[in-house]
């Protein structure tokens, strides 16, 4: 009787089995799987490449990306970075809804993580983090205003009168590619853009207890009263050049001698006085030397 019991048991089993079982499957893929991305995190590197490109092609896909209106509050939207305008935004795709640098907060989009940033009351952009640290380090092109703005007015009914200023940017000019806008956060308070418009001021006020990193940055430093000495200075030299040529016959070895002169020591003159820009690497490298120290 109790062997009878058992196969009978066994058998009520195994017929309901499959029914408990797919219901318990059923009720775990119903779960809702959102992951919400860290956007403070960026990866280790010791050499930064920016993107070729000063601004971005019209043909660039619209990729998913998380745009934080505020530290805390975010939507998943698939948009596109525009960054030729004066207040550059994250356009939307669906719906063609902007988000202005001027009114959020940053936007992560193909594992990068970006903040937006001031740089004057008509100039916002998106800076890009390079690494985490106590102090952590954000940067960006500087992108010209050299060849006529277009105004943009939005039609989004949510920003009426919101203007905007499109940039007419000539991509080919070399020197554009080298000149960047920098900025640093320093823990705990994360949230607030310092950006270093001078590295000799950035040195004194943030490096001091950071010799390495001190001794790096003020190599960078601007000689502000070298171009004081230069409104002198430039018209003696155009002066020097030119009267050699007024005094005696052009073709005479004394005014080739004068004239090369003039020429070379102007020329030795700026290689010594020229300021150097740092690159966003060695401006890294001054950001991993002041975290090494702490």
């Amino acid at each position: 009787m109790k062997n009878k019991l058992c196969i009978i048991v066994l058998l009520l089993v195994g017929l309901l089995f499959p029914f408990f079982s797919s219901s318990q499957v059923i009720e775990i893929n119903k779960k809702p799987q959102r992951t919400v991305p860290n956007h403070a995190s960026v990866k280790d590197t010791t050499m930064v490449i920016p993107a070729p490109d000063l601004t971005n092609p019209l043909f660039k896909d619209y990729t998913l990306a998380t745009i934080y209106l505020t530290p805390d509050d975010s939507l998943i939207r698939h948009a596109l970075c525009r960054k030729n305008f004066t207040d550059q935004f994250i356009a939307e795709w669906s719906t063609e809804h902007i988000y202005p640098a001027s009114r959020i907060y940053g936007f992560s989009q193909d594992g990068k993580y970006y903040r937006a940033a001031k740089i004057d009351e008509t100039n916002y952009v998106f800076v890009e983090k390079v690494n985490k640290g106590k102090m952590s380090f954000y940067y960006c092109r500087n992108l010209p205003h050299v060849y006529g703005d277009v105004e943009f007015i939005t039609s989004d009914p949510n920003n009426r009168g919101y203007k905007n200023t499109m940039i007419a940017v000539d991509e080919n000019r070399k020197r554009y590619r080298n000149d960047y806008h920098y900025f640093v956060t320093m823990a705990p308070d994360t949230s607030n853009l310092i950006r270093i418009t001078n590295f000799e001021e950035f040195a004194t006020e943030y490096l001091n207890d950071c010799p390495d990193a001190y001794k790096q940055a003020v190599k960078f430093k601007s000689h502000r009263h070298l171009k004081k000495i230069e409104k002198i200075i430039l018209p003696v030299f155009f002066v020097s050049a030119l009267a050699p040529l007024i005094v005696f016959r052009p073709e005479t070895p004394v005014v080739y001698g004068i004239v090369s002169g003039t020429i070379l020591t102007y020329g030795v003159y700026s290689l010594l006085t020229r300021h150097r820009k740092p690159d966003p690497t060695q401006v890294l490298h001054i950001v991993q030397a002041y975290n090494n120290c702490h």
